[in-house]
């Protein structure tokens, strides 16, 4: 039944249980009324000695027992009426907190499907707009054409690592874009963060538990998945104080990723490993040609 129609027939029980009240105080002021009869009669009684008064108080006091004896009989009857009614309104009230609790939960899980169909809209938008917003460019050739060896996405929590990071990678003499460094005084921070996947070779993702909660990094990661996808560059993942289940709850994507831990490796040997992978690359690219 439904939160409504329960709430309807407990106001019916409650209506019912004030009348059954009602009779209940009809009748004991009815049964306190033969008492006074009965009482009066034999004061009377006491003091008369007429044959005739003697009879008429009797007879007084006789009505007056036979209506209490029906009065109690009707007592009785609106007791158990009461109590009945008492426990069909503690059960209809249990039905109504079930009802109660069963309707918010239904409106609570159809809250949380409209949020999360809103989301997966907002998040598909926002891919199709990041989508247009390279092709376009891509196209139009109106941004930044500086060139980087790497872009290093990150939450400004971990700053002190990127730094460290970035100043090993620097160290082997490749470029990085940071936004510390990359990003100019005024400038837009979609359009640099954009120009610097764009025209970076790789994208380091730093995975840490801060990095799954930034709108900046989703920006970023969303970007750098749509560029994977149109000039197949590559992802390079670091899980910094983060464990593989952490993210792959975060993205299933990203942790089908090899990726390297800050936990086992230095930011030298990942410098070195990232290196390497520029080298291999350009050499195949220079075969390819």
């Amino acid at each position: 039944m439904s939160v409504s129609s329960i709430t309807s027939s407990l106001n019916t029980l409650r209506r019912e249980l004030n009348r059954i009240q009602d009779k209940q105080t009809d009748a004991a002021n009815k049964y306190a009324k033969q008492d006074d009869i009965i009482s009066r009669s034999n004061d009377r009684l006491s003091r008369t000695t007429s044959a005739s008064r003697i009879s008429s108080y009797n007879r007084d006091i006789n009505r007056a027992q036979a209506e209490k004896a029906k009065l109690s009989k009707v007592q009785a009857s609106l007791s158990k009426d009461f109590g009945k009614k008492q426990r069909q309104i503690a059960d209809k009230e249990k039905d109504l907190r079930k009802a109660t609790a069963d309707e918010q939960q239904k409106q609570l899980r159809s809250m949380q499907k409209d949020y999360s169909s809103q989301i997966v809209t907002m998040k598909r938008e926002q891919s199709e707009l990041l989508k247009s917003q390279f092709l376009s460019d891509d196209a139009s050739g109106t941004r930044d054409s500086k060139e980087y060896d790497v872009f290093i996405s990150y939450a400004h929590e971990d700053q002190e690592y990127a730094e460290k990071l970035t100043s090993a990678i620097q160290a082997m003499d490749l470029s990085v874009w940071i936004d510390e460094q990359s990003m100019g005084w005024g400038a837009s921070q979609i359009q640099s963060m954009d120009d610097g996947i764009r025209n970076s070779k790789f994208s380091i993702v730093l995975l840490s538990p801060d990095y799954f909660d930034k709108y900046w990094t989703t920006h970023e990661y969303h970007s750098m998945l749509i560029k994977a996808k149109n000039q197949h560059d590559l992802i390079l993942p670091i899980y910094h104080n983060v464990t593989a289940d952490q993210v792959k709850d975060y993205n299933l994507e990203l942790a089908d990723r090899h990726a390297l831990n800050t936990s086992i490796s230095t930011v030298e040997e990942i410098a070195h490993k990232l290196h390497e992978l520029i080298a291999s690359t350009s050499s195949t690219d220079s075969e390819n040609s």
